[in-house]
């Protein structure tokens, strides 16, 4: 997993600057730091309100023609086709997650149909922080309740040192944990990687 920090309008009166940022040390730990607040730390019971996120975004998924637009996950809403990206809301798991499981579907549909995909990329905004252009996570490892998502350094290390000029900065660990809006994609990202792999690995055993 790759995380980057896009541009925000605001600044804060407390924010941290662009300059105390550039000079940060990569590859820390980034710690579940909402876990608690913004959303359950239990895994078992993380894990559960996913999965019925998922479920009734999937029972949901009828763009109005029957049943048999409803059983295929490829359409939501009458959509159809392989997505290249998703947008998903960022607030407290209570509020967001039924709208989020949407995207996250979209995700898992992507994952399972090519398998040759191997980072997932989030962007999202800064609350805390002004930014002109984007800052890049320096963690080499981000903890979810739900176990831990590696990140690309190869791609991070290329979007920093590329000619493109909106990719100079990196975070430190504190304004990377402060920031909630990434944060809220971890815990599903991860539960899709874990799903997709029991499901993989109780295919092999059928084999």
């Amino acid at each position: 997993t790759m995380m980057m920090n896009s541009n925000q309008q605001h600044q804060p009166s407390d924010s941290h600057t662009t300059e105390e940022m550039e000079y940060s040390t990569p590859h820390y730990t980034r710690r579940a730091y909402h876990a608690g607040s913004w959303y359950t730390s239990d895994p078992n019971a993380l894990d559960n309100l996913l999965t019925k996120f998922l479920s009734d975004a999937e029972n949901n998924n009828d763009d109005g023609n029957g049943d048999d637009a409803a059983a295929d996950s490829t359409v939501v809403f009458g959509i159809g086709g392989i997505a290249n990206a998703c947008i998903s809301p960022h607030a407290g798991f209570r509020y967001s997650g039924p709208t989020a499981a949407y995207s996250y579907l979209a995700l898992k549909e992507a994952l399972l149909t090519n398998s040759a995909l191997r980072t997932i990329v989030v962007l999202h905004p800064s609350h805390h922080v002004y930014l002109d252009g984007c800052a890049v996570s320096g963690a080499s490892i981000i903890e979810t309740p739900l176990g831990n998502l590696k990140v690309d350094h190869a791609l991070r290390n290329q979007l920093l040192t590329s000619t493109a000029p909106k990719f100079e900065m990196m975070m430190d660990q504190g304004v990377d944990e402060e920031e909630h809006s990434g944060e809220m994609q971890y815990p599903f990202i991860a539960k899709i990687i874990n799903d997709l792999n029991a499901t993989r690995s109780e295919n092999n055993k059928r084999r």
